[in-house]
């Protein structure tokens, strides 16, 4: 009996250790600039982030951005025509879900924001979402949301040279609870939006390449890495070596 009783506790302790032990959020965001006083500007402007005095820091109730400045860095644009492919491996888009979507559209434009598209509506996450670039050229996708947060990091988007792969992963360290297949082979694109309470990923494979090993994401502008807290399991890396990654433990 006493064998049965400690082999249920030995189960159960490694079911719940599974489980994360905190809400899953995403906290902080760093980002590769040629320019760290202009992107501050322009994040503090459009979404009301507070600066640092050296502009390499940005807070928000639900975000730090952290803003790495290096002039050499290359356009992730000119990397596109040196290796002949239509998207750069990695991190793609990022998101923020706000429950004042027509106020932020709104102030967006009146300070003369670029958009990429209009205002379309999601069928799978059932909402309004629109895509807007910082100065970098860099997808930042704002969603509607009925959630009491003006501002809360809820979405991003990878750029993955092995979708399945990538699917998997975040299916097993992410509080996923649906994977949704949107393949267009005919165009040979491979797509999942992966959907959960608090968090959505879509993983894009769109080139067959084997390039990531060789990029050097620190000397690429562009969204470089992102600490998430309340995930499966710890972490420094996501399955294709992106700078994904949870806080070291105490």
């Amino acid at each position: 009996m006493r064998s049965t009783i400690a082999l249920v506790s030995i189960v159960s302790a490694l079911l719940f250790s599974c489980e994360p032990s905190e809400k899953f959020s995403i906290d902080e965001l760093t980002i590769v600039t040629k320019d760290a006083k202009i992107m501050s500007d322009w994040y503090a402007a459009s979404f009301g982030f507070m600066d640092s005095k050296d502009y390499s820091l940005l807070y928000h109730d639900n975000l730090t951005i952290k803003l790495v400045e290096n002039p050499e860095a290359k356009r992730r644009d000119s990397l596109k025509k040196d290796y002949n492919i239509r998207f750069v491996p990695g991190i793609h888009k990022f998101g923020f879900a706000t429950n004042q979507f027509d106020e932020l559209i709104d102030h967006l434009k009146s300070n003369g924001a670029r958009f990429h598209g209009s205002v379309v509506k999601d069928s799978i996450l059932n909402t309004r979402m629109i895509i807007v670039k910082d100065p970098d050229n860099n997808n930042i996708q704002i969603f509607e949301s009925a959630q009491p947060d003006r501002l809360k990091p809820n979405f991003f988007c990878l750029i993955t040279e092995n979708v399945g792969e990538q699917e998997k992963w975040y299916q097993v360290n992410f509080p996923i609870e649906q994977s949704h297949r949107l393949d267009q082979p005919e165009n040979d694109v491979y797509i999942r939006l992966l959907t959960g309470q608090q968090v959505a990923i879509e993983l894009l494979q769109v080139d067959h390449t084997n390039i990531m090993d060789e990029l050097d994401y620190p000397n690429i502008t562009g969204f470089y890495s992102m600490e998430v807290k309340g995930a499966n399991v710890s972490f420094e890396y996501d399955h294709d070596g992106n700078k994904i990654f949870t806080p070291p433990t105490k």
